[in-house]
């Protein structure tokens, strides 16, 4: 450490394009989180300096772009010299980038800047610490751990080498062919591990627990990390604190099983329970691990689901660009909050590469030479997401909170079902507040999950039929939109609608949806594509509870196919004569002029699993966010389409998929191909990226811009080059397209035109609705507490766990024969418009 750097070192500035056009993983976002308790105030050169005497190892000094370190104490091993050798390595990568900063880090296990010391308004003086872990007690500001540039101490290569290592090793035993047993290899004396090997049985409780000898005599040949993704299943489980091995686990291709950690990393508040990991209890720790071996043994599929989902997790995010990235943003971000100008403190070093690589220190030089950064990058860090909103950071809590309960419910009814209980086990949870709706709600309502399966009785408590609400009204207007339930009823309004009607849709509707005394009973007749039934079903139970006892007695059917299939053809002139007098009233997503179908929200408002898309109000969230990252003219000038191109109509529009000729670019999406990548490339709220979108029809009905079918690609590129000659006009059709959805199809909306429609729906049945024989009763827990993935967890991410304090918004009248007119003739008159203007485009070019 004696040697003195060189005077060129480092380059402070480069010649780069020091932008990126990637957006940064979804955990960058806890950068805000944990810087935000300073952002009012800032920090001051007397916090920092508070933390000199109380156990901080050492303090870093960024000053025009050269690194400075004043050590306080030396830290266990190389934690504190690996962290110095990182920060140079970003001050390579990134030269001259970084602002004058200042601060001090600690690296011992446990974070020390404690909540309770700091309450209230002494809470903006909490001294900023960096620290490798944090948790919910704490301050301490979480920064990537040491041993991503290798622990020599142990021989944990770096960790490009080990990732690679690890990743090579995973397809040498695919997850069938392994051990199906819980796996952990480890230091046994630290904390609450010394409880693990009580498990150690695969007789008892399905786990194998090895004790880990870190002493060299063996050269650490039987601790290579590669080497143990040989389990179906592998535990991680804290020492002391957070451990760096997290990383390592999830990285295997096995189902890991977390138990409970109360520590985190930097990257780690972003995984999600029963998507990358299993959440197993640490007050029952034997039986949990045992439980969640034997259910994933019995739900294969499920859990190798779960497995692939964590190592993705671990080899798309946490690729090493991504921990220097990580590293930079979180160093700017606490730069800005800085109120003074960092100076080089008393007795402090300039640090450089030589001082660590040039020494003779074995596998620790080795691995600094590995990992060294040879020059600057050629752009800049991705972009740091915008901060979590009170909200969303609530929903995510929550979210998380409701499967591990789930989880733990299922845990305790086979515990009790072990011990000679032949009855079924109700374990109720109060959920905390649904954050889906803007106005208020109360948490009544209880999910009792009593098994893992869709056999699931309904609690006999379940859904209060009234509530103790005198103010069910509402000042608001429903959009104009809800008046076309009027016209959509219409023709069913002088003679109402009879049994006889609706039982003649028994073959070809997908399922009967009774309300009777406010409970929902369904008979399927038929499963619909994916989820579509089962999702929409969901939806009706969540209005039930949001207006509770609020509906009439109502009796109808329901079809989920892509068209809709009551034809009025078949209802008027000579053909009504070889046809019922009236048309039945089937229910359906999508309508068009040549049919009498009743159109109701469909089912992706509470998601859509299968293609990975989120439910409204969280993908509305994104894709307001999304839209803000990239103004209207820096978008690309062209028309975009994405979708499934083999559907009706659509082929032709693969004929557009030309810039240079059509100004058009047409992506055909395979859906087959995106799942098994994981949906990277589908992300809806990334894809605003263009000036123009195209909607086009598929087999029916979608979310849609339409354009001329005859000539469709030349009306395209007037379209576009329309919109490039007036952009102010362009872009005030896009806002005004975006602040209708933003504005009028938020969910309580959504909810409120499935109360009126169905509300007004029920007026007309001429009969009293009776439960048919075969139906269910259905409740949440029939969806809820079954066998989870995206599907269980988008359920219960959007149940409503309370009614509403007021009633749906006031229905508007029915349009008049003349405004109807008006509107038709309105819509025709503009598009003709536009076609007369584009045959002269089309003769110019």
């Amino acid at each position: 450490m004696n040697i003195t750097c060189p005077a060129n070192y480092p380059p402070t500035t480069y010649n780069l394009n020091f932008k990126s056009n990637e957006t940064c993983p979804e955990y960058f976002r806890w950068i805000h989180e944990d810087l935000k308790i300073w952002k009012e105030n800032g920090i001051t050169r007397e916090m920092v300096e508070s933390l000199e005497d109380k156990g901080t190892h050492f303090r870093l000094v960024i000053v025009n772009g050269i690194a400075y370190v004043k050590q306080y104490g030396k830290a266990y091993q190389t934690r504190d010299t690996n962290s110095f050798w990182g920060i140079l390595q970003l001050l390579k990568l990134y030269p001259g980038r970084l602002p004058d900063l200042d601060l001090v880090f600690q690296c011992e296990d446990l974070p020390a800047i404690k909540k309770h010391d700091y309450k209230g308004t002494k809470a903006t003086f909490a001294p900023p610490q960096f620290h490798f872990c944090g948790d919910d007690s704490s301050y301490d500001i979480v920064f990537p751990d040491w041993s991503y540039w290798g622990w020599p101490e142990i021989n944990i290569k770096p960790w490009v080498p080990l990732l690679k290592d690890i990743k090579e090793a995973n397809p040498m035993k695919n997850w069938t062919s392994r051990e199906p047993y819980a796996f952990w290899k480890g230091n046994l004396h630290n904390g609450p591990r010394r409880q693990l090997n009580k498990c150690n049985s695969t007789n008892d409780w399905s786990t194998v627990i090895v004790k880990q000898d870190w002493r060299e005599k063996e050269a650490f040949r039987n601790s290579d990390l590669s080497k143990q993704c040989t389990h179906r299943y592998k535990l991680y489980m804290e020492g002391i604190s957070w451990s760096v091995s997290e990383k390592y686990i999830l990285a295997c291709d096995s189902m890991t099983i977390l138990i409970n950690p109360k520590y985190y990393d930097f990257f780690t508040r972003s995984l999600i329970p029963m998507v990358h990991y299993w959440p197993a209890n640490p007050d029952n720790l034997c039986q949990s691990i045992k439980f969640a071996v034997d259910w994933g043994n019995k739900n294969t599929h499920k859990a190798q689901e779960i497995g692939k989902a964590g190592s993705k997790f671990i080899f798309d995010q946490m690729k090493m660009e991504n921990v220097y990235d990580y590293m930079f943003h979180l160093l700017n971000e606490y730069a800005k909050l800085l109120k003074y100008r960092p100076t080089i403190p008393e007795g402090a070093i300039e640090l450089c590469s030589e001082k660590f690589s040039c020494s003779p220190m074995g596998l620790e030089a080795t691995f600094k030479q590995e990992t060294m950064v040879n020059g600057p990058s050629k752009h800049g860090p991705c972009k740091l997401p915008s901060p979590y909103d009170p909200n969303t950071l609530e929903a995510i809590i929550d979210r998380n909170s409701k499967i591990k309960q789930v989880v733990e419910m299922w845990e305790k009814e086979i515990e009790s079902a072990s011990a000679g209980n032949s009855v079924l086990f109700n374990y109720s949870i109060m959920f905390s507040k649904n954050n889906n709706h803007e106005y208020p709600k109360r948490d009544e309502y209880l999910l009792n999950c009593t098994s893992s399966n869709m056999n699931i009785t309904c609690p006999a408590n379940y859904s209060p039929n009234t509530f103790n609400s005198n103010n069910f009204t509402s000042n608001q207007t429903c959009p104009e939109y809800f008046r076309w339930i009027h016209e959509d009823l219409k023709t069913w309004k002088s003679q109402g609608i009879t049994r006889k009607m609706v039982e003649r849709l028994k073959k070809d509707a997908h399922f009967r949806l009774v309300i009777v005394n406010g409970t929902a009973y369904v008979k399927q007749y038929a499963k619909a594509y994916q989820t579509r039934d089962d999702f929409t079903l969901w939806g009706i139970l969540q209005l039930l509870k949001l207006y509770p006892g609020r509906l009439p007695d109502l009796d109808l059917m329901f079809q989920c196919h892509d068209k809709p299939s009551i034809k009025r053809k078949y209802y008027r002139g000579w053909r009504a004569a070889f046809a019922y007098p009236q048309p039945p009233p089937q229910f359906h997503y999508c309508g068009d002029d040549s049919t009498f179908d009743i159109v109701f929200p469909d089912w992706s408002f509470w998601g859509w699993p299968e293609v990975n898309v989120k439910p409204w109000v969280p993908l509305e969230k994104d894709l307001q966010e999304g839209n803000a990252m990239k103004s209207w003219t820096s978008r690309e000038p062209y028309a975009f389409w994405k979708g499934n191109l083999h559907n009706g109509p659509r082929p032709k529009l693969g004929k557009c998929n030309s810039i240079k000729d059509w100004n058009a670019q047409v992506i055909d999406q395979d859906w087959i191909k995106e799942w098994r990548e994981g949906f990277k490339d589908s992300d809806l709220s990334k894809q605003c990226v263009h000036r123009f979108k195209i909607y086009m029809e598929g087999n029916a009905w979608s979310h849609y811009w339409p354009v001329s079918d005859k000539h469709i690609c030349k009306s395209i590129k007037f379209a576009v080059e329309w919109g490039n000659n007036n952009t102010d006009k362009a872009q005030e059709i896009g806002n005004a397209g975006s602040k209708f959805i933003f504005d009028q199809i938020k969910m309580e909306l959504v909810y409120d035109y499935m109360f009126h429609v169905l509300y007004e729906y029920a007026k007309l049945l001429k009969y009293k609705p009776t439960v048919p024989e075969g139906a269910v009763e259905l409740c949440s827990e029939r969806f809820a507490c079954s066998p989870l993935g995206l599907e269980t967890t988008y359920k219960i991410a959007t149940m409503v766990n309370g009614p509403s304090e007021r009633g749906p918004c006031q229905l508007p009248p029915p349009y008049d024969p003349l405004t109807i007119q008006s509107i038709r003739d309105r819509n025709a008159k503009i598009k003709k418009q536009v076609k007369s203007w584009e045959p002269n485009a089309w003769y110019e070019w």
